[in-house]
């Protein structure tokens, strides 16, 4: 219930500002990519009295969306009446009933849910360097938590931060990563993608956390150039994305991972889509909505 809650808010300043940093999130309820309103849209544009059509219409959709976030803002309040996990409660405060950061109310649900159970386990099987043991690949262990982005994801569904302890070690960890000064844990696949693909794992998994680290300005800007000779034309070209890589990694991309629908340069993309040429979002965006098989990987 509460991912349901979550999701279904709706974010006017993210999905407002891009399309590919709501579809980054969550392609599937990204309202400014619906089907189901192009629709209705086009079928207005096209009637007579475009304007008077268009002024009903989204009078029509503000006011239903407005319903919508008031029913789950009540949702919300049930729940936190039902003394919920500390978590729940921390994340229905925070992202459903958007309670200012510096009131007493939410500086106390965050104390309770850095306490809770559920972040201590993540923080108990952290190793020292920060990360939890391989990075992308998992393999048997006797912790909960298989791979580093498992427990990035695990934290912030939890609802950590970067200013949290746990995520501090994790960004040094990450960052230290990306700059060569620590180890890739996970046995290296023996092709000529192995390179960029494991700084692409390491890239979208910090951009999660802290997007804005300048750190990650050359492996955002590397996907960023991929991205504009592919969609060059305005559309997906197979081969000048291939040609790109041949310029840029020297990877071998056909039917790989490095595809730009993987999940990956979406989150990294989309972690600063506000800086992307907007010719390339909205090719990027339309090409990975009409896609037969959508986000890879």
């Amino acid at each position: 219930l509460l991912l349901f809650l979550i999701v279904h808010t709706p974010v006017p300043p993210l999905c407002n500002s891009s399309t590919l940093q709501c579809f980054s999130r969550s392609l599937k309820f990204c309202p400014s990519t619906s089907n189901r309103n192009a629709w209705h849209t086009r079928l207005i544009v096209e009637s007579p009295s475009v304007y008077e059509h268009r002024t009903l219409f989204e009078t029509y959709r503000g006011e239903k969306t407005l319903r919508k976030q008031q029913t789950i803002e009540e949702t919300a309040h049930r729940i936190l009446q039902e003394s919920p996990d500390p978590v729940v409660r921390f994340r229905l405060l925070r992202d459903v009933l958007r309670v200012a950061p510096d009131s007493d109310t939410l500086v106390h649900a965050r104390q309770e849910m850095l306490k809770s159970r559920w972040v201590q386990e993540l923080k108990n099987e952290q190793k020292e360097d920060g990360g939890w043991g391989r990075f992308h690949s998992a393999t048997k262990s006797k912790g909960k938590i298989v791979t580093t982005e498992a427990a990035v994801e695990r934290g912030l569904a939890l609802g950590l931060e970067p200013a949290d302890q746990i995520f501090c070690a994790t960004i040094e960890y990450l960052s230290r990563l990306l700059e060569g000064k620590a180890e890739f844990p996970d046995p290296p696949e023996r092709n000529n993608r192995w390179a960029t693909g494991k700084q692409l794992f390491v890239a979208a998994t910090l951009a999660r956390i802290c997007p804005t680290l300048p750190i990650l300005d050359k492996p955002w800007q590397l996907w960023v150039t991929i991205a504009e000779h592919t969609f060059a034309s305005g559309k997906y070209n197979p081969e000048a994305e291939i040609r790109a890589h041949e310029i840029l990694t020297e990877a071998s991309v056909k039917d790989s991972y490095l595809v730009l629908n993987n999940r990956y340069q979406l989150a990294l993309l989309g972690s600063r889509a506000v800086k992307l040429p907007k010719a390339v979002e909205n090719a990027l965006v339309d090409w990975v909505w009409h896609k037969d098989d959508g986000v890879g990987y």
